[in-house]
């Protein structure tokens, strides 16, 4: 039964990873399809609020990323290899027991109404059942799973078989990475206080029991809130926005928060059939082609930086010198 339990741990821990990835992903095309000139036919007051929903849907994206790291920390204590893959977008529905298709779209009321379902808070408060009731959601699909409910049990598996932590937590520490590690560049050098933020940013080495179950209750709170606050929670701020956005249409209701983007754009090669989605000019092309080049160059840097093995200290620090975690 242990093992059976371990395995699920470590099932729902990896899921975690893709989810927080394709969260960051998501929030940050949406992010960049905002508009921020005047001749993109928004007023100053309008753009006022979109530089506003553009810095707090960055400051969320910022934070998947954070708890991307966070469940890489929670992998790697518990002898397991860090996770930095995902599918490609878009997801299907049948693709995790979310029942939400994941996908790049431009920042839109219907995309926040999305980003709210992936941040549902487990135990929804009389104030926020009502506000989701306003969404139009179905009563069967305000009861599906969130993934809230999924970092609830990853909690309780861990409280469970941290009864036995010697069988729990095989990893080293020295694979554990924090704020002190992944600072940006300028920052390096300056003396840091133990869990300290950094746009508002926090990682801290999981080595036990307690720092485990205080990650997963950190990224619980910045998703879903506390019961008593969700005003700072990705929930929170998504709500916050759309309220917003709602009450500048009632004004102005030609408003368009984003500019004409495509859904999932894929870069075209030659080896691959094209299709809706596929970019067709040539130049934009080349710049989506590189930077997949850029991305899975990323990516290897990541799994190199949280499962490292033969590194020298140098070279380990080397790697968050590449500034390649968005922060």
């Amino acid at each position: 039964m242990g093992l059976e339990k371990r395995l699920r741990l470590v099932d729902l821990l990896t899921e975690a990873a893709e989810l927080e990835h394709s969260l960051a992903c998501q929030y940050l095309y949406a992010a960049f399809t905002l508009k921020n000139q005047p001749e993109e036919g928004a007023t100053w007051d309008q753009l006022e609020s979109l530089r506003r929903w553009k810095g707090e849907t960055l400051l969320v994206a910022r934070q998947e990323m954070e708890h991307l790291g966070l469940v890489a920390n929670l992998l790697t204590a518990i002898g397991e290899a860090p996770y930095f893959s995902r599918p490609d977008f878009p997801t299907s529905k049948r693709y995790y027991p979310l029942h939400l298709v994941g996908e790049l779209v431009p920042w839109s009321e219907a995309a926040l109404r999305r980003f709210l379902r992936f941040e549902w808070p487990a135990n929804l408060t009389p104030d926020a059942q009502q506000f989701v009731a306003q969404l139009g959601y179905e009563a069967a699909e305000q009861d599906n799973a969130s993934i809230a409910q999924m970092y609830g049990e990853i909690r309780a598996l861990f409280v469970e078989l941290g009864a036995h932590p010697e069988s729990l937590f095989l990893g080293p520490p020295t694979a554990q990475q924090s704020n002190a590690t992944l600072i940006p560049v300028p920052l390096r050098g300056i003396q840091l206080k133990p869990g300290t933020a950094f746009y508002n940013v926090l990682v801290q080495p999981v080595t036990d029991l307690n720092s485990a179950l205080a990650t997963i209750d950190q990224i619980l709170v910045e998703g879903e809130g506390s019961p008593t606050d969700r005003s700072t929670s990705h929930f929170g701020r998504f709500r916050k926005m759309l309220e917003e956005l709602r009450e500048t249409r009632a004004k102005d209701p030609t408003f368009e928060p984003a500019r004409g983007t495509i859904a999932n754009p894929r870069t075209a090669y030659p080896d691959v059939d094209a299709t809706s989605s596929t970019i067709t000019v040539a130049s934009t092309n080349r710049v989506s082609a590189l930077f997949d080049v850029g991305y899975e160059a990323m990516l290897l840097m990541l799994v190199r930086f949280f499962a490292h093995s033969d590194e020298t200290a140098a070279e380990l620090a080397g790697l968050p010198d590449t500034y390649p975690f968005g922060v």
